[in-house]
């Protein structure tokens, strides 16, 4: 159905600006792509945004390549979340969490059977099925070029159909617990409001139904990067939060007190400090780097 030629992809690493440069798990696969099947991809996408949007089928959780949403609604909605909690006495627990390559461990297979749930059945269930087929990548640097390899999962970064193929995959993660659960694409994070110690208990279960389904629906969670904060000086004792890793031992998850939320630098005392800081040393970085473009300096 498709054109063979089209679904080759030359693939430019992106640095996530975190973590080694040197490492490779620390870049994210951009695939260049024919224009036309990306013409083709827009015409199908389009449609399938209409029926998902008709019959309300997308989570309201989801704010990642959502029109009228944006990692600004993600960040107000959760900010509104939590201060609401502390100007009502209570506190806050909020557990970001992090998938594994997420966009490339995307079954095929599975993502077939959630298409045709939300029903994307027929013709054109069997377009995208081939769409996600045979395809092969290559790594292109310059002037050097890896061999072609073959692309067993995942959905192609980099294409018009690929975002809209992951929420669907991801859409219904969010119903699955009990406190407010905040997703940008794979970017997930998880809010309680703290007012007993059964409230912390609860945070303990909605992370195991995750770690659940991310097992049935073949992804997968990783703990070293997943962090756990807690905002409000509340009485209640603090209970450790712990996940299943990938060989079935119960990890505890690390407690930060800064974490960078969807490129915002956030504390445990909701202060913007380290937010306005970082910013500033952009600031001056980019004002070093223009300086050094000019020969002669007038300060005036």
């Amino acid at each position: 159905m498709i054109p063979v030629c089209w679904k080759r992809a030359n693939v430019t690493p992106v640095y996530k600006k975190k973590g080694g440069k040197t490492n490779p798990e620390n870049y994210r696969p951009i695939s260049l792509l024919s224009i036309l099947i990306k013409i083709m991809e827009k015409l199908i996408r389009d449609e399938m945004v209409i029926h998902l949007s008709e019959h309300k089928l997308l989570s309201i959780h989801q704010h990642g390549f959502m029109r009228g949403k944006s990692c600004v609604t993600n960040l107000l909605e959760s900010l509104d979340i939590i201060t609401e909690a502390l100007n009502r006495g209570f506190s806050a627990v909020v557990v970001f969490l992090d998938f594994s390559k997420a966009f490339d461990r995307v079954s095929h297979k599975l993502l077939k059977i959630k298409l045709n749930s939300y029903g994307f059945t027929g013709k054109l269930l069997a377009w995208l099925e081939n769409f996600l087929q045979d395809r092969k990548q290559r790594v292109v640097i310059g002037q050097y070029e890896s061999d072609w390899v073959d692309v067993l999962s995942g959905v192609p970064q980099g294409s018009v159909l690929g975002p809209l193929l992951f929420l669907i995959f991801i859409n219904d993660l969010p119903e699955l617990v009990n406190h407010f659960c905040k997703l940008f694409a794979d970017d997930s994070k998880l809010i309680s409001v703290i007012r007993n110690t059964n409230d912390q208990m609860l945070i303990q279960d909605d992370i195991d139904k995750m770690v659940e389904w991310s097992k049935r629906w073949s992804m997968e969670f990783n703990e070293s990067k997943c962090k756990v904060m807690y905002i409000g000086n509340s009485k209640i004792a603090r209970q450790k939060i712990s996940m299943l890793n990938a060989d079935g031992l119960r990890v505890e998850l690390a407690e930060t007190t800064t974490e960078r939320d969807l490129g915002v630098m956030v504390n445990n005392k909701l202060k913007w400090n380290d937010q306005i800081d970082n910013c500033v040393n952009k600031a001056n970085n980019m004002l070093g780097m223009l300086k050094k473009t000019f020969v002669y300096w007038d300060a005036q």
